[in-house]
């Protein structure tokens, strides 16, 4: 971008991003033309544009081969692998890239070890690996920390199928876990649901992340069953 772009497309992905969250300025229309002035004459500004509209935005500076992302907009995983793609087109320009996240951002959690889409060396340790090879008689015995009873569809690619699965429980009871027959309100893969289960993070956040789908009202339900807690392991697998 330059001194003269539109600054009200980066507003509404400031929007977008910081949703549900505190702690970041408000910005009025003159904030967004100072902000753009001073990035530029530090460094760059970079926008991602979908054919529905604007999708994520860089603020960034290259100096003594590191790129240095002073402020990222990234709504989704969607923008977030965007500016990875546009990340990798700069290798012979920086040798490294730095950018600070959010405490709550989970992009870790897609990265492969290599991080090959980056075409830069990345180290993702996880904190455990694991592998549910019975869905329903796995999920019968993690106890639910709400009533609530919802119809949910696991894709297993591993073995190309897709569980519909229903759930029913009261607080504190293990689920009774059935197949079911009609449509489902939740959507998720395995791995999802096996973070899910252990602990490490909620229906909300998976459904930010886009490993879940369901109506609202579906994931709240989801989430109130299982709720996110601290997992502890003594050991790493």
């Amino acid at each position: 971008l330059d001194a003269a772009a539109d600054t009200a497309d980066l507003a509404v992905v400031y929007a977008a991003t910081t949703a549900q969250r505190s702690g970041y300025a408000r910005r009025t229309t003159e904030d967004w033309r100072r902000w753009l002035t001073g990035q530029l004459a530090e460094g760059h500004v970079i926008a991602a544009y979908t054919e529905d509209g604007p999708l994520a935005y860089w603020a960034y500076s290259i100096a003594d081969g590191v790129m240095t992302v002073g402020e990222q907009a990234t709504p989704s995983p969607r923008a977030r692998a965007a500016l990875m793609r546009w990340l990798s087109q700069h290798s012979s320009e920086a040798e490294r890239a730095v950018w600070y996240a959010p405490f709550d951002d989970c992009a870790y959690y897609g990265w492969r070890d290599g991080a090959e889409q980056t075409y830069t060396v990345n180290r993702t340790l996880p904190w455990m690996t694991m592998r549910i090879a019975d869905v329903p008689r796995w999920w019968a015995q993690i106890p639910a920390a709400a009533d609530g009873r919802l119809v949910v569809a696991v894709r297993d690619p591993w073995r190309t199928e897709t569980l519909r699965l229903e759930v029913a429980a009261q607080a504190g009871a293990c689920p009774a876990v059935t197949p079911a027959t009609r449509a489902a309100d939740i959507s998720l893969g395995v791995g999802a649901l096996g973070t899910l289960l252990m602990g490490g993070l909620d229906a909300a956040v998976l459904a930010r992340e886009e490993r879940l789908t369901g109506s609202a009202d579906a994931i709240a339900c989801l989430q109130r069953m299982f709720p996110a807690t601290h997992g502890y392991n003594m050991e790493w697998y």
